[in-house]
């Protein structure tokens, strides 16, 4: 009885609780001519939690570019990609095992796809250890997802045989599929990777040691990394690596990281920004939650963008570098953040995703807004050209996922959408990111910054849950937030503030605020007249509208103007509407605003020059969400003797369904 209190003590919410470990010890080969890695590997797995096992399972994940039966190839064709079904066998790829042995006794491990698995005589107690030893082989792919190669350019993710998760919920088997990532055990990792002399590696963790024999065209390279739960490398002759050494202020501890930026190109204003970047984000990251723990950080250009920016323990590949945007910082910024939500702590990420791509996606937005201001901070053209922020581009996220109903909640497999049944990025990144910046803005700032330091400080190095995350908020608060997490994660509801009415009066402004709200929220309200501004905050509840009344005379309120509420339905949380007039040159909708976008240009027909001109209005376009879409169209003659031609269509939906 004393032994199942503990334990139910040691499983509460809110604190770590039995957790099992892996530490690998590898040995590989990187065969470039036959695009293989040849390896041999000694795991050393220790049960962790309350009780035993009688089998022990692995992930395979190269096996899912083996053929189309696999779970990955079965979701591109539930997608329309049939390129992996008539791909040539040297393009996919596979893993083979070799030579296991339990304990140093020979086993067999059963294979099923990107999952194997050992039966055990004897049942494996808590607290107890096992040593696993054994070969593997891995056909490297073509760039498929997020591992391949191309040309002598290797990404080696997601590659060894991996313990899969032990937990109090037992094993989690997730197989590879086209979306959703990964969730794995923290252990210490001791890796020799032998590569060609000319190639120059990055991997997780930090090299111990080099050789190079006499005569030898290898080189051979020790790595060591520590309390991660997953190892990576990138091999290439053709990496430029510029590096420095990052250090923390005296008030965050002064500890010091050295980056390392590795590079396919060698001009030196190629991403010469991307070092100041990476130094904010440590910083920011830092001040607002820890100060990065380990000694090295990785940040990689990656030879295809097969996943955009993708994440690993110490080790980032970050790209998306799009003209007159700042998409290169913002991907840049996100990926080394995950080395906080993801990295540090080890959450589930198929079935609990919002709590590394949500948080991290709120903390993204936090860092683009402190380095760049809240308006325009994704856009490097004049704002008469165009004004998006990142903001603007997660809430266009949000109301379009709205749009026909949501179809999953947050608290879902996030593998299911590999069949594009529902979109990814609002369902665990949007979605959570805003209900993340209403709480921050519900608890207030100090009580918000409380909560997330209790949640490092108890969490690092561990797996966390969304019960550990509400149960420490409930802790700093002192009241019960389940309603608002069942709503908002495990259910698929949204809500819509609106201004309903504004009436200035002679020495006093009175607004009508309506909203369809689940639960009691706090909002700002601004109030703009001219040059002046006036900011006040309500209370709004289910079901009832609030009048504000203020002093003065101004001719527009605008409800959360600083975003912090998931709303389905930004554009009309002003009155009278926000407008936008821009040039068709970046025409890319503000969900907060009605845009009109304007191309005059000249053309020459029918023997006569003419002028022409072309306009389009959307708040968002109504396929994508919004309420409505007009366009509208003139060509005028500058001589007589031809004709004007005009024109407009009108678009509004009749029914909405997401596919």
């Amino acid at each position: 009885m004393i032994s199942v209190l503990l334990y139910a003590v040691l499983v509460s919410a809110g604190f770590p609780g039995p957790e099992s470990r892996a530490d690998y010890c590898m040995n590989v080969r990187l065969e470039p001519d036959s695009d293989m890695v040849i390896g041999t590997s000694e795991i050393v797995f220790t049960n962790g939690v309350g009780f035993p096992v009688d089998t022990l399972w692995f992930h395979l994940y190269p096996n899912a570019y083996r053929d189309i039966t696999t779970a990955f190839g079965q979701d591109l064709e539930a997608v329309g990609r049939y390129c992996f079904r008539a791909s040539d066998e040297s393009d996919k790829g596979w893993i083979d095992l070799s030579d296991w042995s339990l304990n140093g006794i020979p086993v067999d491990i059963t294979v099923d796809g990107s999952l194997g698995f050992i039966s055990l005589d004897s049942t494996l107690n808590p607290g107890e250890s096992v040593v696993l030893q054994g070969d593997f082989k891995v056909k490297v792919p073509g760039f498929w997802s997020r591992m391949g190669h191309q040309g002598n350019t290797f990404q080696i993710t997601q590659w060894y045989p991996k313990m899969c998760v032990l937990d109090e919920n037992g094993w989690h088997r997730a197989r590879y599929h086209w979306r959703g990532e990964f969730y794995s055990d923290y252990g210490d990792y001791t890796v020799i990777l032998d590569v060609p002399e000319d190639f120059i590696t990055a991997a997780t963790g930090s090299v111990e040691s080099v050789s190079i024999p006499e005569d030898s065209l290898r080189r051979t390279e020790t790595w060591k990394a520590y309390e991660v739960h997953d190892f990576v490398w990138a091999a290439s002759p053709d990496y430029t690596v510029r590096e420095h050494t990052y250090i923390y202020p005296d008030s965050l501890g002064a500890g010091s990281v050295d980056v390392h930026l590795i590079l396919l190109d060698d001009d030196e204003d190629h991403w010469s920004e991307v070092p100041a970047i990476i130094d904010s984000t440590l910083l920011y990251y830092g001040e607002w939650y820890v100060p990065y723990p380990y000694s090295d950080l990785w940040v990689v250009e990656p030879v295809t963008l097969m996943a955009g920016g993708m994440e690993y323990p110490q080790f980032v590949f970050s790209g998306a570098d799009i003209p007159l945007t700042r998409a290169l910082e913002m991907v840049t910024s996100h990926e080394v953040g995950h080395q906080w939500f993801y990295g540090m702590l080890g959450n589930d990420e198929v079935d609990e995703a919002w709590l590394d791509e949500g948080m991290n996606t709120f903390s993204e937005l936090r860092y683009m807004q402190r380095r760049h201001g809240f308006s325009g901070n994704m856009s490097r053209t004049p704002d008469w050209i165009m004004e998006i922020s990142d903001q603007d581009m997660s809430l266009l996220t949000y109301a379009t996922g709205t749009t026909g109903g949501e179809e999953v909640p947050v608290l879902s497999d996030a593998t299911s959408a590999g069949d594009g049944s529902h979109p990814t990025g609002f369902t665990y990144y949007a979605k959570p990111a805003f209900f993340l910046r209403m709480l921050q803005r519900q608890v207030g700032e100090e009580d918000f910054d409380r909560i997330m330091a209790i949640y490092f400080n108890r969490f690092m190095y561990h797996h966390p849950h969304t019960e550990d995350f509400r149960a420490i908020v409930e802790e700093v608060t002192g009241r019960s937030w389940k309603d608002e997490f069942d709503f908002w994660l495990r259910g698929t509801g949204n809500a819509d503030v609106r201004i309903a009415s504004i009436e200035p009066m002679d020495d006093s402004t009175v607004v009508i605020i309506s909203g369809d709200v689940p639960h009691d929220v706090e909002l700002d309200l601004l109030f703009l007249s001219g040059n002046d501004s006036l900011l006040t905050e309500l209370a709004l509840a289910p079901g009832i509208d609030d009048t504000v009344t203020v002093s003065g005379r101004w001719h527009t309120a605008v409800a959360d103007p600083f975003l912090c509420m998931p709303d389905r339905a930004p554009w009309n949380n002003a009155l009278p509407p926000l407008s936008q007039i821009k040039p068709m040159f970046l025409p890319f909708p503000r969900p907060t605003h009605q845009s009109l976008w304007v191309l005059p240009f000249p053309s020459y027909a029918a023997g006569s020059w003419r002028g022409e001109i072309l306009c389009m209005s959307a708040a968002i376009p109504s396929y994508m969400g919004g309420p409505s879409t007009w366009a509208a169209h003139a060509s005028v003659p500058f001589e007589n003797g031809s004709f004007s031609d005009w024109g407009a269509f009108y678009h509004a939906p009749l029914l909405r369904k997401y596919r």
